[in-house]
């Protein structure tokens, strides 16, 4: 199969294969948002949940400033924010970096600083390790804290610290879920439209 995709012929039929399994993911949360993707300690999650929770995290990715090719290390235990994660930084475009949840000093130095590290999402458990050797990471700008509580003042420090004047929102509004193509990405034109509906 070609990087980009492709298709295949066969018993009569032409088949188009996904570029990629994040791909093939979005095409079946798509086709069925409904279904059971996963459950987790008792807690059922649909392939559309999950999906809004990776289109999400690829959101904030953008907004911070990930461009393509850029590498997150996902330093996170057995949850589904570690497959939110690993979807999300794909829909950014960006490169995945797994960290063993044992690692300890020496190996996240050889690690961080060999993929080239920008982000790292940790679990708190797992934060301490990391705070040990963060001054040797050179090029680590920022760790992100899983289940750290969002609040509208988190997201305006938030910007004002990383965002120009004229990028910095006028209001946060915390919703649900935002409407997404099968990629996962931001319907604008439809979070518009709910915004306008608002403000009536």
């Amino acid at each position: 199969m070609s990087p980009t995709g492709g298709s295949v012929e066969g018993c009569g039929e032409q088949v188009t294969r996904p570029v990629s399994l994040v791909e093939a993911f979005a095409r079946s949360a798509e086709a069925s948002p409904d279904k059971l993707c996963l459950r987790f300690e008792g807690e059922d999650w649909s392939n559309g949940r999950l999906l809004d929770r990776a289109g999400s995290f690829a959101a904030a990715l953008r907004a911070w400033g990930l461009k393509p090719g850029d590498r997150v290390a996902l330093f996170l235990g057995n949850h589904p924010d570690f497959l939110a994660a690993y979807l999300g930084t794909h829909l950014a475009r960006g490169v995945t970096v797994p960290v063993n949840k044992s690692y300890r000093r020496t190996e996240l130095r050889h690690i961080f600083e060999d993929a080239g590290v920008r982000l790292c999402v940790a679990d708190g458990e797992a934060r301490p390790e990391l705070e040990r050797v963060r001054d040797d990471l050179s090029s680590l700008e920022r760790v992100v804290v899983r289940g750290d509580a969002l609040t509208e003042e988190k997201v305006v420090d938030f910007c004002r610290e990383d965002l120009a004047g004229y990028k910095k929102p006028r209001r946060v509004e915390f919703v649900g879920a935002l409407p997404r193509n099968a990629l996962g990405k931001v319907l604008t034109h439809k979070v518009r439209e709910k915004l306008i509906e608002g403000e009536r």
